[in-house]
């Protein structure tokens, strides 16, 4: 499963509720961010490692869980990770073998399809989780892929939830093209109008601000009741002015601050207009917006 949505509408948060979720019913999480620059394998081994001592290695390591440690070590030597110590109690064979090819079309498979047989050992579960996966070059995402569509036909106790910007289901389509039925792909956009009005006021309130009943309608009307908006407007207008309550002058007053700011971000993101689903055409064509 991968969430998708804009920015701000809670991907992270879900994300984070989902894998606090599997770690309550016994499963073995590992979570990632995906952030720009940085290699998949890089940030993948050092939590597979944790999440492998974690399965309690030192009490009657099974062959399973033994191949499990020799595919970790040989996959974190394949990609030359030095600095990474596997350091395991069970004996670990470094001869060349599955998970060592640098290949990570080849080897994350290999890799992800021997955890979960250890934990299956185990009788637990795998669980995966990869924040802002449209950061992930082509040929990760296409090894993400690849593993799940292995494990999807052997079938181990494994999950993997992904969550990404909108245009995340192009990006696993042009990674590998049997992607998007692959996956489920969940989408997060505006909220329900009673939402959209307690995630505005709420915070305020908290601040000792109130807003006019015309000026948060206009807010939340501007803002499509798209959480990052809205947030974005309260900020915006909250530092224009100091007095409570908040009026409609003032709101349009903060306007302009907003839109280039929410541009901005998608803008960094890669993200062209016809990726950002759900939006009016006035955001992407008007100076300031709605």
């Amino acid at each position: 499963m991968i969430l998708l949505g804009l920015r701000g509408v809670g991907k992270t948060v879900l994300l984070n509720r989902l894998r606090s979720t599997a770690d309550e019913k016994g499963f073995r999480t590992a979570r990632i961010e995906a952030p720009e620059g940085a290699s998949l394998p890089q940030l993948l081994v050092p939590e597979l490692r944790r999440l492998l001592h974690g399965l309690d290695l030192r009490q009657a390591a099974t062959q399973q869980l033994r191949r499990a440690a020799n595919v970790l070590a040989k996959f974190a030597r394949g990609f030359k990770l030095k600095a990474v110590d596997v350091d395991l109690e069970c004996s670990v064979d470094l001869s060349p073998g599955a998970g060592d090819s640098g290949n990570l079309e080849r080897d994350l498979p290999r890799l992800l399809v021997a955890l979960a047989a250890a934990a299956a050992d185990r009788q637990t579960a795998i669980g995966l989780f990869i924040d802002e996966i449209q950061h992930l070059p082509p040929s990760e995402l296409a090894a993400v892929i690849v593993a799940c569509h292995e494990i999807a036909q052997r079938n181990p106790p494994f999950l993997f939830v992904g969550a990404g910007l909108p245009h995340g289901t192009a990006l696993a389509g042009k990674a590998k093209s049997d992607a998007e039925r692959l996956f489920d792909y969940p989408q997060m956009g505006a909220l329900e109008t009673d939402d959209a009005r307690a995630a505005l006021l709420k915070p305020a309130q908290a601040e000792g601000v109130a807003f006019e009943d015309a000026a948060a309608e206009q807010v939340l009307d501007a803002a499509e009741n798209f959480p990052y908006f809205i947030q974005e407007w309260g900020f915006q207008v909250r530092n224009a002015t100091p007095k409570s309550p908040i009026t409609s002058a003032m709101v349009r007053a903060a306007s302009p601050g907003v839109v280039p700011q929410a541009r901005s971000q998608y803008s960094r993101a890669g993200m062209t207009k016809r990726s950002r689903p759900g939006l009016s055409e006035c955001w992407w064509e008007h100076p300031t917006g709605p």
